[in-house]
């Protein structure tokens, strides 16, 4: 008998490679627009590779673990290395400051970032976990009375994916932390 892949496996599977078209793209355009790149990239790659690191975990993906957590130490890397190549370029006097990030500004990211990526837990149990664990999520659906619980359990998992998007990486980011705020 054929074993197929189940939906959670090829989400999985589309992140890491999202993530890798991301990463791709950063440096293919890095030397054409060294400044302009990078946030955007960066995020959307970063974001890609934790929900690929966390759906890979709760399936049983036990062999992708070391590799996500290489790239998740490399990523982390960049990140310092970028911060501080650009603040050391900014102190230079014939460096336009407008294209480079204040040091508050690579801070305000970091913190974006951790905020936005705390709801990939929650997201992806809600989306990818299984029958099984979902199971357990929804029986706290109808305990707080809602009559189709199936359908808020993805509605909650489509909120908490759309507040991830936007406030990890910058995207409408009024409009998803009221959204999360008002789930």
């Amino acid at each position: 008998m054929a074993s197929y892949p189940t939906h959670a496996s090829v989400a999985a599977l589309t992140c890491s490679l999202a993530a890798l078209g991301s990463y791709y793209l950063y440096f293919k355009y890095h030397h054409q627009y060294p400044y302009e790149s990078f946030t955007t990239h960066y995020l959307l790659s970063t974001l890609m590779l934790f929900i690929s690191w966390r759906i890979s975990a709760s399936i049983g993906m036990v062999g992708v673990t070391p590799l996500m957590c290489i790239a998740s130490i490399l990523t982390l890397f960049n990140y310092i290395l970028c911060a501080r190549n650009d603040l050391k370029e900014q102190r230079l006097p014939h460096v336009n400051t407008l294209i480079h990030n204040t040091k508050l500004e690579w801070q305000l990211l970091f913190i974006r970032m951790v905020i936005g990526f705390i709801f990939i837990q929650h997201f992806t149990e809600k989306l990818f976990a299984g029958p099984e664990a979902q199971q357990v999520m929804l029986q706290g659906f109808e305990q707080l009375g809602f009559t189709r619980p199936q359908q808020w359990l993805y509605i909650a998992g489509l909120i908490e994916l759309a507040g991830c998007f936007s406030i990890g990486c910058g995207f409408l980011t009024r409009l998803g932390a009221i959204g999360v705020t008002l789930y």
